[in-house]
C-alpha cells in the first residue's frame, strides 16, 4: 500500500489517535539557503524527478531541507 493510499480519518479510527491541531503559523526570521543546501538540490532535483516517486521526493528533497531548517 502506498502512502497516497491512507487517510487520515481512516488511520485515526485504526489506531485510535487523537489529533491535536495548532493555528497558525510560529514567527521566524527569514533564513538563506546554505551552499550545502543549495548544491543538494541542484544535485538531488534530476534524480528525484528521473524516479518521480513521493519517497524519492521525500529522500533527495524534502529531507534535506528540514535538516536545514533544523540546525
Amino acid at each position: 500500500m502506498s502512502y497516497s493510499d491512507f487517510k487520515l480519518e481512516e488511520i485515526k479510527t485504526r489506531f485510535n489517535i487523537k489529533l491535536i491541531e495548532q493555528s497558525g503559523l510560529i514567527e521566524s526570521e527569514p533564513m538563506s539557503p546554505s551552499n550545502w543546501l543549495k548544491e543538494t538540490l541542484r544535485r538531488n532535483f534530476p534524480l528525484a524527478g528521473a524516479i518521480n516517486t513521493e519517497k524519492a521526493r521525500s529522500e533527495f528533497l524534502i529531507a534535506p531541507i528540514l535538516g536545514e531548517l533544523c540546525f
